[in-house]
């Protein structure tokens, strides 16, 4: 877009020194609320602070010390909003001409102890390690959690009942679920980057309410909605109603139902024999032996005729319907065999034996 097409605009120059990312902040938020544009403020504060702080590690020493000449002082970093009430374009740069050189500098492999499995894992980039001697090492679970006590104590962070504030590192798990749903991330979204099998465990992370997450979803629909043409979302005519019902309905065969997709021909021509698409249904368990029967019967009649080519396509059926003879029987299996849960035993080891007392006799 050229450069006279933005409405309004602000320019910022800051010392390349650790103080400019929060100065950047602080200026782009007042800026983008001032333009009335306060629901892309978060958005536009994080992209700020990312070249900001790039610009500013650009222009460091390399003691890492902020880079002064007697000539020009100290090096600056330039910051430039500019908008036309829908977009807004970020513009950072510094007085460091020359390209910037790659960091090459990966996160060591170290090797750390599962005190529950009691095996060594293999080296990964852990986040938490210390450097020992000539190596690096893990920093241990009771290591971070006593750095994690002290600075919540360091901060007097108290619950409800003004006792010190303890935390698990499993709850900042279920921190970030809940500030990643109520922000608007999709709950099934959200759910793999937990890596949860059921939502229903994603959502008992959250402790979330049934409500937010409708919303929430609700409010991705409507995201998604916005980016789509709006003839895709029209009220369907009866003929198309009809025709998307009656596609179902079409769908129901002899031996079961077809699985084929909405709006997809049958791709061998109602031979649902042969089709792996079928459904079989165990109730047409005689019905379909009934056709075994037929076609061993009529291939038996083809090839004492030599009727080759019929004999061929008759034994693909049979093979086919042999197939589907097969999954009905895993089907009635399946629905009728009990499931065991593994409940253990202990009737042995529970159990005890009482002997009962036989009452004194008087003798006397």
């Amino acid at each position: 877009m050229p450069r006279g097409a933005w409405t309004f605009q602000s320019a910022l120059v800051l010392g390349a020194l650790p103080t400019a990312t929060p100065c950047a902040r602080l200026h782009t938020r007042n800026i983008v609320r001032e333009w009335g544009l306060c629901h892309l403020s978060d958005t536009i504060e994080l992209v700020v602070s990312e070249l900001v702080t790039n610009a500013v590690s650009a222009s460091v020493d390399e003691d890492q010390r902020p880079h002064y000449t007697d000539g020009h002082g100290a090096a600056c970093v330039h910051l430039r909003l500019s908008t036309d009430r829908r977009t807004v374009l970020v513009e950072v740069w510094d007085e460091n001409f020359r390209p910037p050189e790659p960091n090459r500098a990966d996160v060591p492999l170290v090797v750390s102890y599962d005190k529950n499995e009691r095996v060594y894992n293999p080296p990964m980039p852990l986040l938490f390690q210390r450097p020992c001697r000539l190596e690096n090492r893990a920093v241990g679970e009771t290591s971070l959690r006593d750095y994690l006590d002290h600075a919540l104590t360091a901060i007097g962070a108290k619950d409800t009942t003004g006792r010190p504030l303890r935390y698990t590192f499993h709850d900042f798990r279920r921190i970030f679920i809940t500030d990643a749903i109520l922000h608007g991330m999709p709950p099934h979204i959200a759910q793999l980057v937990a890596g949860h099998r059921d939502i229903n465990i994603t959502m008992g992370y959250k402790a979330v309410y049934p409500e937010e997450a409708i919303n929430g979803h609700r409010a991705f629909i409507t995201r998604r909605r916005a980016l789509r043409p709006a003839a895709e979302y029209r009220v369907p005519t009866d003929a198309e109603w009809a025709e998307f019902t009656g596609h179902f309905e079409r769908r129901k065969a002899a031996l079961g139902d077809c699985g084929r997709s909405y709006d997809t021909p049958c791709i061998h021509e109602h031979a649902c024999l042969r089709c792996p698409l079928l459904r079989p249904d165990p109730a047409q368990l005689p019905r379909l032996a009934q056709i075994c029967d037929n076609l061993t019967a009529r291939i038996a009649e083809a090839e004492a005729a030599r009727w080759t080519g019929e004999a061929e396509g008759l034994k693909v059926s049979l093979a086919g319907a042999r197939d589907k003879l097969t999954q009905m029987n895993q089907i009635t299996a399946r629905r009728s065999a009990a499931i065991s849960l593994g409940m253990p035993g202990f009737a042995s080891a529970a159990s005890r034996t009482v002997t009962a007392q036989q009452p004194a006799r008087d003798i006397s």
